[in-house]
């Protein structure tokens, strides 16, 4: 329904009202009440390093447990340029904190005039206490300091160095980094993981080049190395090489990890095979050999040496991971899986050929060794697969899924109906999916349709507890967002993203936490563009718009009143309108958002 806010003298208060409900009264059209809150975390024009640097685009967003984030941004100001036009925010509510920027000298260096250098933005995450882990892409410079690469931690403005190339590594004798990754790990106890490469002393192509350190950054741990053995197997089984180095090693909250390895056993029953390493420093174990016996797929099943390099790990420590299977009623239309440990051991959870129901009868999946898989603590896979069968073409033949020990659930599909939007609307090109620990997901996607142009043709949706889809954010559309504290306002969102295939578990940045908040970046027309954090809430009911408290259609002077009337009943009534936080009661935190709304002008239809 569409209302607008008409011109008014000011209506009698109650005794008892804040004064502030006095300011009153432009002409502006609302929209009809929103099942999302929309809450600014950094926004544009934020200051940085001096007053007259601001933030001005963003390179990356990342969401904690407790709805705070971080994000590599761009600097806006006299004197940016190359070398120093880099750096990083948190936003903690609704305060933003500039953390640290190119040519920031890099505390406990020597020599001291170590600088921090950017080269774009590496993984960048913050935890529970809010700690930022980061890499360094590109270099330090200073004397003594060029082509050194590093991996960071920022605790409030303070830097602390974790690794850095062709220096020391602490925790092993005359030995030094190689060559540093471009992704770091870190999790809520503040543990970090990452993988090096090793020079030295008695390092060579035959004694443990690559290594995984992982542990409180005061007191590292080698976690794997390479030509070392694996803890408690039989026979004794040596790591030949851990050769992922592109990706992220997942990292959950006891501190376990899970990777890729060639292994070698001393009984000469195996000779670099690859398989899959799961656990801490001191408590490694094969979670997968291509040996194993699986269940699933008939009597015989087994794994072959070819796995994905994309290892998921879930908080009880389970892998999940895809694979090639070979065995009884295996051919070549099925021989790809993903597979799961549970109770029984490794068990098939998809595989290629498997049906998934559809509105217009079952389809076959096809699963793609090269995409990101996804893992929760519900023992959920998420996961692309194509689609083939009957009614399937171009247009329809890719989703993404959800499998569990019940079987496949479509998630979100191309060729369907984008929940939120116009008639035949849907959903054109998948772009990425993110999950939390509980079973929600998050997906961003780019429509066609013919409604749909360059102006609405992107958003973002959130999987609701039922399995359905609901609209987050979507260019074009105008939403009530919240930009401060005592600040709401209509606003026309340009552009709305998320950053694809992330889960508490990945080690990286976490799109999605487990109160099924949802970092996006999010453009809006008059300029607040930032990172927002979106979440579905429960209807309030409004059946107007925001702001028409009496729900007579407009808003004026008489929703004033009826403001206050809810405020003095407790919330009794039709006060669901006056609910602008969305916290599901009208009170007093609303008197400000409801002041606010009114004087900002904006408009929504």
């Amino acid at each position: 329904m569409t209302c607008k806010i008409a011109r008014s003298v000011a209506y009698p208060l109650g005794a008892t009202c804040v004064t502030c409900l006095l300011v009153l009264l432009m002409s502006v059209t609302t929209a009809s009440a929103s099942d999302v809150r929309l809450e600014a975390r950094i926004l544009q024009g934020t200051p940085g390093p001096s007053p007259e640097l601001t933030f001005s685009a963003s390179g990356s967003e990342s969401l904690n447990v407790n709805g705070d984030v971080a994000s590599g941004v761009i600097f806006s100001g006299p004197g940016v340029g190359a070398g120093n036009l880099r750096g990083y925010y948190r936003g903690e509510g609704f305060d933003a904190t500039y953390l640290l920027r190119e040519s920031d000298i890099i505390p406990g260096t020597h020599p001291p005039e170590a600088l921090f250098i950017l080269d774009g933005f590496g993984t960048t995450s913050i935890n529970a206490s809010g700690r930022i882990a980061t890499v360094s892409p590109k270099q330090l410079v200073g004397e003594s300091w060029d082509g050194t690469y590093g991996i960071f931690v920022a605790d409030g403005l303070n830097l602390t160095p974790i690794a850095l190339q062709n220096h020391p590594c602490p925790i092993l004798p005359d030995v030094n980094y190689g060559l540093m990754p471009r992704f770091v790990s870190q999790n809520d106890q503040n543990v970090v993981l990452f993988r090096a490469e090793l020079v030295g002393t008695g390092v060579d192509a035959m004694n443990g080049p690559t290594a995984i350190l992982g542990g409180p950054v005061d007191n590292l741990t080698v976690l794997a190395r390479t030509r070392t053995l694996v803890e408690s197997t039989t026979p004794d089984i040596t790591i030949e090489d851990i050769p992922d180095t592109l990706i992220q090693f997942p990292l959950n909250s006891s501190g376990e990890t899970a990777f890729r390895a060639e292994i070698t056993a001393s009984d000469g029953s195996f000779t670099n095979r690859l398989a899959v390493i799961a656990g801490t420093a001191g408590n490694l174990r094969i979670a997968a050999n291509p040996t194993d016996l699986i269940t699933g797929i008939g009597p015989a099943g087994s794994l072959t040496s070819v796995f994905s390099q994309v290892i998921a790990l879930n908080n009880h420590g389970q892998v999940a991971f895809q694979a090639r299977i070979f065995g009884d009623d295996v051919t070549a239309a099925n021989d790809t899986a993903i597979i799961v440990e549970t109770d029984n051991g490794l068990t098939v959870i998809a595989q290629d050929g498997d049906a998934v129901s559809t509105e217009n009868g079952t389809v076959l999946i096809q699963i793609d060794l090269q995409e990101d898989i996804l893992f929760n603590d519900l023992g959920e896979v998420f996961f692309v697969a194509g689609l083939v069968g009957a009614g399937v073409n171009g247009t329809n033949n890719e989703a993404i899924l959800c499998a569990n020990a019940n079987g496949l659930e479509i998630v979100a599909r191309l060729g369907d109906e984008a929940v939120g939007t116009e008639p035949d609307t849907v959903f054109d090109l998948l772009l990425g999916f993110s999950i939390n620990s509980i079973g929600d997901a998050a997906v961003s996607a780019i429509l066609s349709g013919p409604s749909v142009t360059t102006s609405n043709n992107r958003g973002v949706w959130a999987r609701k507890p039922d399995g359905s889809l609901a609209l987050v954010a979507r260019r074009g559309e105008k939403k009530l967002v919240r930009i401060g504290p005592c600040a709401t306002r209509f606003e026309t969102i340009t552009s709305a993203s998320i950053r694809g295939s992330t889960s508490p578990t990945t080690g990286g940045p976490m799109t999605m936490n487990d109160a099924g908040q949802i970092a996006l970046f999010m453009g809006v027309e008059n300029g607040f563009n930032g990172i927002y954090v979106g979440q579905l809430v429960e209807s309030t009911g409004c059946s107007s718009c925001p702001g028409d408290v009496n729900e007579d259609g407009d808003v004026s002077g008489k929703d004033v009143q009826a403001l206050v009337d809810c405020l003095l009943s407790g919330g009794a009534g039709n006060c669901a309108c006056g609910d602008l936080n969305l916290d599901g009661s009208t009170d007093d935190g609303d008197v400000c958002l409801f002041t606010s709304l009114l004087v900002s002008g904006a408009i929504c239809d």
